[in-house]
């Protein structure tokens, strides 16, 4: 993995990176993903920041166990803060990410057995509809999640049979902003993005 990022006066020494390879889900069909960064070497935990201008940083990920070819790796970039009460416009750009392709799930030997459609409208003001197509039986959740990746919401928890589904949801409770719908079945997963204005 690389990226380019800067520091622009955001209060913030370096970037504190870790990553999972597996999550657990409790009774109420919470997501935990299980963060650890053990095997990564202390120059890939630890990047330190420059002010005001890109530096590029790398991470090696291609060695650690879990990490090639599953679809469940996530990275995770946290900042380590002096201050993290900025003032307007002080904040760290990224740019340029990538992620090495040989950690990548190799799709071709996979069928995708489910289609997540563009949710309708979109931008909404209080509902919108999410579509998706099941074109085999299987187990299926249907989640809502913020920007920093907290759960608003359990649309569906349940196995489904083939078809095509239609599910309402009601942002009213929600501020406005951008949110992810993300559906899984059987261990495949897909996500799109929406945004509520109200």
């Amino acid at each position: 993995m690389s990226f380019a990022a800067m520091n622009e006066n955001a209060g913030v020494d370096g970037l504190v990176i870790d990553y999972s390879v597996q999550y657990e889900i409790d009774s109420q069909s919470d997501t935990t993903f299980i963060w650890r960064d053990e095997e990564l070497s202390d120059g890939d935990k630890y990047k330190s920041l420059v002010d005001g201008t890109y530096q590029l940083y790398t991470v090696d990920f291609s060695e650690i166990t879990g990490v090639p070819n599953n679809p469940n790796f996530r990275v995770r970039v946290r900042f380590d803060a002096r201050d993290a009460s900025l003032s307007e416009g002080n904040r760290v750009t990224f740019n340029n990410i990538t992620l090495d392709g040989n950690l990548l799930p190799d799709l071709q030997d996979k069928m995708v057995n489910f289609i997540l459609e563009r949710n309708y409208p979109n931008p909404f003001h209080s509902t919108t509809t999410i579509p998706f197509t099941i074109l085999e039986s299987g187990q299926a959740r249907l989640e809502i999640f913020n920007t920093l990746g907290q759960r608003m919401a359990l649309l569906l928890d349940d196995t489904i049979q083939e078809g095509s589904y239609q599910i309402p949801f009601d942002g009213l409770n929600l501020a406005s902003g951008v949110y992810l719908y993300r559906l899984y079945v059987d261990g495949q997963v897909q996500s799109r993005m929406m945004v509520l204005i109200k």
